[in-house]
């Protein structure tokens, strides 16, 4: 196990360091590779960095993983519109409506 943890990654995203956020979810990845949580807080740094190809694919798989994250679905909206794919940021915002209603 490194010095990095869940709440150094979740610490660096609060601060906007996204840079070194992507750096340590590599990290942890690395360690824990199933884990969805993981993965969607991965996929939004990348977003975050307008690093949208790469935001999409890990967000995707973050989705793959069962992320009970709400919020990996507008990352992937903001992802796919950064990429200019209306359909599938349509798809993902539309998802994100029916399971966090009022959001």
């Amino acid at each position: 196990m490194t010095s990095h943890s869940r709440g150094t990654l979740e610490q660096l995203l609060r601060q906007g360091d996204y840079q070194a956020a992507v750096a340590v979810a590599v990290g942890l990845r690395r360690q824990a590779p199933g884990d969805a949580h993981y993965a969607a807080l991965h996929g939004h740094a990348l977003v975050r960095l307008g690093q949208h190809d790469a935001a999409r694919a890990v967000l995707e798989q973050a989705i793959g993983l069962g992320s009970p994250l709400p919020s990996v679905w507008i990352d992937l909206a903001q992802a796919c519109v950064g990429l200019a794919d209306w359909a599938r940021a349509g798809s993902a915002a539309r998802h994100f409506v029916a399971i966090a209603p009022g959001s």
